[in-house]
Order: C-alpha cells, then sequence, then structure tokens
C-alpha cells in the first residue's frame, strides 16, 4: 500500500468512526496531494512515493513552525498544531537516532578523502540524502559531521 493509499484508507477510517482531528489533518494532506497531481506540468499523473512523503514532511514542517512561533501553550492554535503533528507523524518515517547517525558517519569517514573537509562533509549529505531521505533532521546531520570531522 503506498503512502497516498494509507492516507486516503485512514481518512475513510477516520471519517466513519468519527475522528474529527485525525478526519481534518487526513483531508488537509489528501487537498495538498491533489493539489500537487493537478498542478501545472503534471498533467493529474499519480505522484511518486517519494513526492508524497515530501508533501507529509512539508505539512509537518509547517506544524512545528506553528508550534514553535506560539509561546503559550494553552494558546488554541498551538494546541491544534500539536494534535495535527500527532496525526502526521504516523506518515513519516522513522528518526534516525544520533547514535544511529554517528554510528553512519564513523563507517562513511573511512572512505572517505578527509583532505578536502568541505568535499567529505558533501559526501556524507550525499549518502544520507540517498539512503535514509526523511529519516533525519538535515541541520542535525550536519552539527553532527562537523563535529565528527573536527575531532578527526
Amino acid at each position: 500500500m503506498t503512502l497516498k493509499e494509507r492516507i486516503e484508507a485512514d481518512f475513510r477510517t477516520a471519517f466513519k468512526s468519527g475522528d474529527k482531528q485525525r478526519k481534518m489533518t487526513l483531508s488537509m494532506l489528501k487537498t495538498a496531494i491533489t493539489a500537487d497531481e493537478k498542478a501545472e506540468g503534471n498533467n493529474g499523473k499519480e505522484l511518486s512515493e517519494s513526492h508524497v512523503l515530501e508533501i507529509v514532511k512539508k505539512y509537518a514542517k509547517s506544524l512545528n513552525q506553528t508550534i514553535d512561533m506560539i509561546k503559550d501553550n494553552t494558546n488554541a492554535v498551538k494546541l491544534s498544531a500539536q494534535a495535527e503533528l500527532l496525526v502526521v507523524a504516523d506518515y513519516l518515517p522513522n528518526q534516525l537516532s544520533e547514535d544511529a547517525i554517528n554510528q553512519e558517519i564513523r563507517g562513511l569517514i573511512g572512505t572517505l578523502d578527509l583532505s578536502n573537509k568541505n568535499k567529505a562533509v558533501g559526501s556524507i549529505m550525499n549518502h544520507f540524502k540517498a539512503n535514509f531521505n526523511g529519516q533525519y533532521t538535515p541541520t542535525l546531520l550536519k552539527t553532527i559531521v562537523d563535529k565528527s570531522l573536527s575531532a578527526i
């Protein structure tokens, strides 16, 4: 089952069960997916799995920004965004832990030419993008890579 199919099936389940929060959040995701499918240049074709995942990640990012922006923990908008984020998190890949990232970087360091640190950083970032896309936060990865390479 594709991510899009899963979102649609879960939407129908939420609709039937009366889960308003889940239904509303999944409806927003479905709308974003449909908008991209109908976007100019796509000609109504099905989106790739990675494109659907990017839509989900973008939505999660906007929810996180909303949550971070509002300092008052009792604010209704913040509480709603937090509830939506809990739903959206079900459709995001599991995030790599810092230990897992460090372990992968240690394995890569032996295979890299470390004479040019910027090139080594780029190689590591490209490796993670190719093999673990969506399973890490780029800023966290960059921080860990810089720390690992500065220790050498």
